[in-house]
């Protein structure tokens, strides 16, 4: 991820962001999976990769939602 830093590629960063997220998540470990997915949806967003964001979302409403936390599920 470093690399993609430092060679400015913020697709490629958010997607290691993502694929980070779901390692974390299918670990158990929920926070670092959502710090994972927010900071991704961040570079998506940036970059304006409507792909990359609706994923980013559908992975943090997963988040809510097994959490239970519906109202943010939405």
């Amino acid at each position: 991820m470093k690399i993609n830093q430092e060679v400015k590629d913020t697709l490629n960063e958010a997607e290691v962001l993502s694929s980070l997220g779901m390692a974390y998540y299918s670990v158990g470990d929920y926070n670092a999976s959502m710090d994972a997915y927010q900071q991704a949806l961040t570079l998506y967003t940036l970059i304006h990769y409507e792909f990359g964001m609706a994923t980013a979302y559908m992975n943090i409403g997963s988040q809510y939602f097994k959490r239970r936390d519906y109202n943010k599920a939405l």
